[in-house]
């Protein structure tokens, strides 16, 4: 493709700057350099420099809101919330095309039989689900990113998360090291680098800013901006932790498949309206700062890769140590010969510990309506026949007291008490766990 020619006919069409580089993306070419070749054409056909429409926040077309572009003027703290609710409604289908596919590996394993449980078949499907994380977050991302701009069907978006795999996973493993990193050498740097980075994964989408160029750029936008963006990671952090409660009362639900695949539902949505959010304030503090300088912040980069190095080893080391310290870690991996008798007493511990997972959280449910009971009447007679109590579990209770209690095995129970005790007993009595 002439790439020049390309830009000339774009900037004759009366496009903007974004415009040119939304379409060169979208062609797969690179935006490098992008800058000064449109300054360029557009002295050499002296004609005024084409302007980005007047921003609309958001257009209401057969009764359905679609965003259409972020403010140009920074908005408010809550306008970037409320954008981003309306930008997770307007994608209800990434949505729920995303929360399918992140729910495929786990439907796959669950579905293999127990023989086929050893741990190739484990690694192999561990490999999947990083592969496909990256690449549905990465479309998730690049939908909504693209949503001002009319939006692409989530088929093209996958085919770009695909395009993009080793690109995504580098900036997630820089991105997780410079953070780990900063932790071990300071906790309160750590904290001012993880909202100076913010922006990161929208310079790679929106500017094709690859590696430490899209750190720093996210740098560069946060730069006098840092009190607004920590104000909303701080609220987006808040409303993810309420969607996360909400999301784990469907991990109750003994139908299977189904509480999971509710809880990642939420999860999307939380991601949905935390990306759209900050995608209100990417938009104006970009159209702030349209040009990038990498030379500006030299030593910043130095910085940064110094992180990165202390993150990566940082977590080498603690992974070693955790392995030589704990051999039962090396012990439950079989090096042998995996005979049937080996994989059903695997298969049947891990369907166990699921059990024994499942049954607490049924108790402790249990438990924490039986207090919600006592705050409204004040006692808690009667509370065993107020409160709904899902078998296995069962329910004590006078005036004074309750005691919930299921079976995790033959000789074991996990028990929860009205005195604040929670565990595992022999046997629960009368009026008190132990």
């Amino acid at each position: 493709m002439d790439r020049i020619a390309f830009i000339k006919a774009c900037i004759e069409q009366g496009k903007d700057r974004e415009s040119v580089r939304r379409e060169l993306i979208s062609l797969g070419e690179s935006t490098s350099g992008l800058e000064a070749e449109y300054a360029a054409l557009v002295a050499e056909l002296h004609i005024p420099e084409p302007k980005a429409p007047v921003p609309s926040f958001v257009t209401q077309t057969a009764n359905q809101f679609v965003p259409v572009v972020a403010p140009v003027s920074v908005p408010s703290v809550f306008t970037c919330m409320w954008y981003g609710v309306r930008l997770g409604f307007s994608q209800w289908k990434t949505i729920l095309y995303s929360s399918v596919l992140l729910l495929l590996p786990s439907v796959l394993f669950a579905l293999l039989p127990p023989a086929l449980h050893v741990p190739l078949v484990l690694v192999f499907f561990a490999v999947f689900n990083v592969l496909v994380s990256v690449v549905v977050f990465g479309a998730f991302l690049y939908t909504l990113l693209s949503a001002d701009g009319g939006g692409v069907p989530y088929p093209d978006a996958l085919s770009w998360g695909v395009g993009r795999f080793f690109s995504l996973l580098w900036l997630f493993f820089m991105y997780s090291c410079l953070l780990f990193g900063a932790t071990l050498l300071f906790v309160i740097p750590a904290l001012f680098v993880s909202v100076y980075i913010t922006f990161t994964l929208y310079a790679y989408v929106k500017e094709d800013a690859r590696g430490t160029r899209a750190l720093l750029r996210s740098y560069d936008l946060v730069k006098g901006n840092f009190v607004k963006v920590s104000l909303v990671l701080l609220l987006l952090s808040i409303f993810g932790i309420a969607l996360s409660a909400i999301g784990s009362v469907f991990l109750l639900l003994p139908i299977p498949f189904v509480g999971m695949g509710l809880f990642t539902l939420t999860q999307m949505c939380g991601a949905a309206v935390g990306l759209g959010s900050l995608s209100a304030l990417y938009g104006a503090y970009v159209a702030q700062k349209p040009l990038f300088d990498l030379s500006a912040y030299n030593g910043l980069k130095w910085f940064y890769r110094l992180c990165i190095l202390i993150g990566f080893l940082g977590a080498g080391a603690l992974g070693f140590m955790a392995i030589t310290t704990n051999p039962t870690l090396l012990q439950n991996i079989p090096m042998g010969e995996v005979t049937e008798s080996v994989v059903q007493e695997r298969s049947t511990q891990i369907q166990m510990n699921v059990l024994t997972t499942v049954t607490k959280s049924k108790v402790e449910a249990t438990a924490a309506s039986a207090k919600l009971y006592r705050g409204r009447t004040g006692f808690y007679d009667g509370v065993c026949d107020g409160i709904t109590v899902v078998s296995p579990v069962e329910c004590r209770n006078s005036t004074e007291y309750f005691v919930v209690y299921a079976p995790i095995s033959p000789d074991a129970y996990y028990c929860v008490d009205s005195a604040q005790f929670s565990g595992i007993v022999a046997s629960p009595k009368s009026t008190s766990c132990q």
